[in-house]
């Protein structure tokens, strides 16, 4: 992420833009398209708000993360969490 948005939510420690997480926040979506679509952008879940927020929001309750390749992993594909036996839906 660059300095530029270091004070926005996506580098927040209460921003949570892991692509599985987005889907199991928002049931429906993975019907609509997918948490790894590039229209999603950098886009994630406010912890303190409970909201779908774009990364580069702002609000008085940043506090900055310890480590923001935590809050944007994409984490494992939805192949590979089906094939480990988890149910997506």
């Amino acid at each position: 992420m660059s300095s530029e948005h270091r004070d926005c939510c996506g580098g927040c420690r209460h921003f949570n833009g892991r692509p599985t997480d987005i889907e199991a926040a928002l049931p429906g979506l993975s019907s609509l398209s997918s948490a790894y679509a590039a229209v999603r952008s950098n886009d994630g879940i406010c912890a303190v708000h409970d909201r779908y927020v774009a990364a580069t929001s702002v609000c008085a309750a940043y506090v900055a993360a310890a480590d923001l390749a935590k809050l944007t992993d994409p984490g494992p594909t939805r192949s590979e969490v089906s094939s480990k036996g988890f149910d997506l839906y």
